[in-house]
């Protein structure tokens, strides 16, 4: 692939694409026009005014608006697990298993962990009390609609949270473990979204890709856990899949 950085500009003679930087960001991190204009903009130092529409243009499928709704539901639910987990007696009993499980604090720092607590409107709770949008959370498989009554409910609970982010870092879902015995399944997580699909995502990916590239190496384990000791222990260059037939 030939990069021009003066004219902004690239071309790959193996496959013929070619473009500018909105082109190659929409192309390769599969973006919308929008998104990858706040993203270069972002990296740019250049603020963007938000568009604000007169009517609310996401419920009758925007495709743009649905896709920055979800982003933005993944980005609160994530504060909301990690903040649980710093909580001093909330989430106690999960700092003790990741110290079992011999996790730094760099590494939950570095993969975002988090707790979602043992009850059924934690996270619905401050979605509420936000006034933030209920249909992209249950969307991203975050909360579920009761079915007996109205309303919903926290769909992962007293979980150990793996946030999972894309190749620039975002998060689109989540996987959950769970830290009672008798719950089940052992891992929960985030159904196939607008934003998250299984056969393209790597989990680790976005922290192990600049290495990957300068060593012309990568690794690919079985687990988070596993994705994230190898961090830990200096193999950066460590993934893993969420499908046996990945595409990227």
């Amino acid at each position: 692939m030939y990069v021009s950085p003066a004219k902004q500009i690239y071309k790959c003679f193996s496959c013929g694409a070619g473009g500018d930087a909105f082109s190659f960001m929409m192309g390769y991190h599969k973006m919308t026009f929008p998104e990858a204009l706040k993203h270069l903009a972002e990296r740019a130092g250049i603020v963007i005014p938000e568009f604000q529409p007169a009517h609310n243009d996401s419920d009758h499928g925007d495709s743009t608006l649905d896709r920055t709704a979800l982003l933005q539901a993944s980005n609160h639910a994530c504060s909301f697990y990690q903040t649980v987990l710093r909580h001093r007696e909330h989430g106690q009993s999960t700092r003790d298993y990741i110290t079992h499980r011999h996790i730094n604090s760099a590494m939950v720092d570095a993969f975002q962990l988090g707790y979602a607590p043992d009850r059924w409107d934690g996270l619905m709770l401050t979605i509420t009390d936000k006034n933030w949008r209920l249909p992209a959370f249950e969307k991203l498989g975050l909360v579920s609609r009761r079915t007996t009554g109205d309303g919903y409910y926290d769909r992962f609970r007293n979980r150990l949270m793996f946030p999972i982010c894309d190749s620039l870092g975002r998060v689109i879902a989540f996987g959950g473990r769970k830290l009672r015995e008798e719950d089940e399944p052992k891992y929960l997580n985030s159904p196939e979204s607008t934003l998250f699909n299984k056969s393209a995502t790597l989990y680790g990916l976005h922290l192990a890709k600049k290495t990957i590239i300068q060593q012309r190496t990568a690794v690919v384990v079985e687990g988070y856990t596993d994705v994230i000791a190898c961090h830990q222990h200096g193999i950066s260059v460590t993934s893993t899949p969420f499908d046996h037939s990945v595409t990227l």
